[in-house]
């Protein structure tokens, strides 16, 4: 399933919940433009591939879920694993394999 992200030029987009709507594929880089989103959700969506690093521009964020349910995985990067610890809550899914 293909879906559009040109909705994704929304900056002041606060509250991003996808769950439950099969999404695949990976997620844009766009996402990290968000500034303002401090609830991010894909939970139940057949996602792949590491999460965008560009999540590190997310300063809000208070509430992510991604989980075993996804093929989604965090990058293992001490800076990456540590930004995603700060967030305070948070339902998580894998750290991606090292190659």
């Amino acid at each position: 399933m293909r879906y559009r992200t040109d909705w994704l030029g929304q900056e002041d987009l606060g509250r991003l919940d996808l769950w439950g709507n099969n999404f695949t594929g990976e997620l844009p880089e766009s996402l990290g433009n968000l500034e303002r989103l401090w609830v991010f959700s894909v939970f139940m969506n057949p996602l792949s591939g590491p999460l965008p690093r560009s999540f590190m521009n997310l300063r809000r964020l208070q509430y992510y879920c991604w989980g075993d349910d996804t093929e989604l995985c965090s990058p293992a990067d001490e800076e990456f694993q540590a930004w995603l610890a700060q967030v305070p809550t948070q339902y998580r899914g894998p750290v991606c394999d090292e190659d």
